[in-house]
């Protein structure tokens, strides 16, 4: 039944990530066609402003436009530049308004293009949809359910929408406007003003079929095993069975002082007395042995054996097993270090190639956008877009520095150390005291090693950040002849002794390997004034 249960929260998971991917794909198709649409009439206006043209030919020339249905012209003495977009309710349209000089243009248009994405359900099954809600909670796009039915005449108050226009978006399992459990999909279309619930759904009966189904076997398949089960274990115990009759009867004739029969079987019978004594005798070295072997399994490999002589090939046996197991675990702990190291440097150098190609590729692609839509935008977009660009640079800058710092690569680990605190600082406001006391000007580590120090202090930081709530950081490196020691101190709030285990998510697990793969040292120290944290490493 566990293992049922975790089955079905997989493919719960599961289902909500297809939601998910779907919702998302549906919710830019959308806002795709309600910015082609824009683009589309202010082009229109952009041209006709250009030309002497009278309102008709403007009215025409809106009117080419796909999903238009009706264009108003209204009069305005004091309108300013503007675009705005709103759903109407009660009607089958949305509205796009533009104030242009001294007339003020509405546009109304259907939602057939954006119905159209809607209807394409792939990856649904048959019970999935995805539709729109308006303000008014009532449904802009047909129901696969009622398809008989005027949208507008379906509420759909549901949760999902209701969450959906409170601005948050999410995956849960709640009734639909059906009233049937279903697990479903919602976030919110803002576009310009144009408010829309944008729901993608599906039964839970559906989505948890094929966990119905496998229970269904499971439970088919236990039975015939029971069957089996007890049939082979009536034959078994038949078969065993027997020669303890056969040993019973042999008793029996015994307590009677009846001799058995003249054969091997009751030759070994006769002597039986004297087998049971080399049978106890047996009991206690095989006792003896498996004390011994009891030490063994617990890892006490200093436990003397007291060989009963020099045929005992069982003792002998077990002492070359445990000569193997000291050398077998001598072997598994440096095949763990080895595994964790090279996993560690796999990592870093796939980090490595990541901010490289982030920083020569991606980079240099969003600057040479920058540099070409600079020059192609208008006054009115091109703010917006340099100030989106500047953002994505900065942040594709970001993600080539955690991953691997150029700093890091180029000056060595006290120079990486010292940007990490003046970023640190610069993005999170909480001050980062850092010194270096060393009698080189560079560390003696090498470059793997300093690697492994800098994402140890990355780490330790990343968790003060996070958990310890603190306002002041103090990084100090001292590195000597033969050893380095860092110290981390913060003012915060202080860990649980918990926290600090191998099975909690705060990161030191991956401190406490990165520094067993040093030969260091790892002291935490934590109370209600802040936690201190200290790692010393032999250079070697």
């Amino acid at each position: 039944m566990v293992v049922l249960q975790s089955l079905e929260d997989n493919l719960l998971e599961r289902t909500k990530d297809r939601l998910n991917s779907i919702n998302t794909l549906k919710i830019r198709l959308v806002e795709q066609v309600l910015a082609n649409r824009q683009r589309e009439i202010l082009r229109i206006l952009e041209y006709q402003s250009s030309r002497i043209s009278t309102q008709q030919d403007l009215i025409d020339a809106l009117s080419s436009i796909q999903d238009v249905q009706q264009i108003g012209l209204v009069p305005c003495t004091d309108c300013k530049d503007q675009f705005t977009a709103q759903t109407i309710p009660d009607a089958e349209e949305y509205l796009f308004e533009y104030a242009l000089d001294t007339t003020l243009i509405r546009i109304y248009l259907d939602y057939f293009s954006i119905k159209d994405i809607l209807k394409e359900r792939t990856g649904l099954g048959v019970t999935g949809e995805s539709y729109l809600v308006g303000p008014d909670y009532r449904m802009i796009s047909e129901s696969i359910f009622f398809p008989d039915s005027l949208p507008r005449l379906i509420p759909c108050k549901t949760f999902g929408a209701t969450q959906a226009f409170e601005g948050k978006s999410g995956v849960e399992v709640y009734p639909d406007y059906r009233g049937v459990p279903i697990i479903g999909y919602y976030r919110l279309v803002d576009y310009e003003g144009l408010q829309m619930a944008l729901l993608t759904e599906i039964d839970l009966e559906e989505a948890m079929e094929p966990i119905r189904s496998l229970r269904m076997k499971m439970f088919q398949v236990l039975g015939v095993i029971l069957i089996l089960s007890f049939i082979g274990s009536a034959l078994l115990a038949e078969w065993l069975q027997r020669p303890v009759r056969r040993l019973k009867k042999i008793a029996d004739k015994l307590s009677l002082g009846e001799l058995p029969e003249n054969d091997r079987r009751e030759e070994f019978i006769e002597e039986f007395s004297i087998i049971m004594e080399s049978m106890d005798k047996l009991v206690e070295s095989l006792q003896s042995a498996v004390n011994f072997a009891i030490h063994i399994g617990k890892g006490d490999m200093n436990q003397p054996y007291t060989s009963l002589g020099e045929k005992d090939e069982l003792g002998k046996a077990i002492m070359t097993m445990r000569d193997q197991l000291v050398l077998l675990d001598k072997e598994k702990t440096k095949l763990e270090r080895r595994s964790k190291r090279n996993l560690i440097e796999g990592q870093e150098n796939e980090r490595e190639r990541i901010a490289r190609d982030l920083h020569d590729g991606l980079g240099a692609m969003l600057t040479s956008m920058k540099l070409r839509l600079s020059n192609e935008l208008n006054e009115t977009t091109r703010g917006e877009f340099m100030t989106m660009l500047d953002d994505a640079i900065n942040e594709t800058r970001n993600l080539s520095r955690n991953l691997m710092p150029a700093v890091l690569m180029d000056f060595g680990l006290f120079d990486a150390l010292a940007q990490l605190a003046r970023s640190t600082e610069k993005n999170t406001g909480i001050k980062v005291i850092y010194s270096c006391d060393s009698v080189h000007e560079k560390s003696q580590l090498i470059k793997s090693k300093q690697v492994y120090v800098y994402r140890i202090v990355q780490e330790v930081i990343n968790n003060a950040l996070k958990h310890a709530h603190c306002s002041e950081i103090l990084l100090s490196v001292t590195e000597f002849d033969d050893q380095m020691n860092i110290y981390i101190k913060d003012n915060g709030k202080g860990l649980k002794d918990d926290s600090i285990s191998e099975s909690s998510g705060l990161g030191f697990k991956n401190i406490k390997e990165r520094t067993g793969l040093l030969n260091g040292e790892l002291i935490v120290e934590s109370d209600e004034h802040g936690t201190i944290v200290e790692v010393n490493i032999p250079i070697i």
